[in-house]
């Protein structure tokens, strides 16, 4: 359960992101089904102590958005509606780490990579592993990394399965 400024988020089996405002609270869900309550007698910002809550929790499906307004009238129930897939990951961006390398030997920035990361990837050539890179990288984009390697290394990557990309020195 989250709690923002009175308002309750239960998960059940789920992932979502809460974002508390000054006049609102925004349930996102990425995954399952939420519930969303304001009790009765709960503290509420900006609004009278004696203006009853709604009765009834709000239920949130996966790629929806509520919005409760905390200085809503009562029994007004928020509206639920639908986020499109690039609002959601743009909602979301903060969640996903970015690492900054400056100089950075191949073989740390790899280490930092994959344990952020599905893929994983291995250095099958030790000539590469000292190479030093530089740049702000996203941990959950991979391609990006490799056309930095691929581009300006002289490296090559090989994906073996979904989830592996093996380095090594383009010939």
């Amino acid at each position: 359960v989250v709690v923002a400024s009175g308002v309750e988020v239960r998960a059940v089996g789920t992932a979502f992101s809460v974002q508390l405002g000054e006049s609102a609270v925004a349930v996102l869900v990425t995954e399952g089904r939420v519930s969303v309550d304001k009790p009765p007698g709960t503290p509420r910002t900006g609004v009278l102590a004696s203006t009853p809550a709604p009765e009834s929790p709000a239920f949130v499906d996966s790629g929806n958005l509520l919005v409760v307004d905390l200085a809503q009238q009562a029994n007004t129930s928020p509206v639920v509606t639908p986020v499109p897939a690039e609002e959601m990951a743009e909602r979301l961006a903060w969640r996903v780490p970015r690492l900054e390398f400056s100089g950075t030997p191949l073989s740390e920035a790899v280490a930092m990579l994959n344990q952020h990361n599905r893929v994983q990837f291995l250095i099958a050539d030790p000539t590469i592993a000292q190479e030093q890179v530089s740049g702000l990288f996203r941990a959950d984009k991979a391609d990006a990394f490799v056309h930095v390697l691929e581009t300006g290394f002289r490296i090559k990557a090989e994906r073996r399965g979904d989830f592996v990309i093996v380095l090594q020195r383009a010939l």
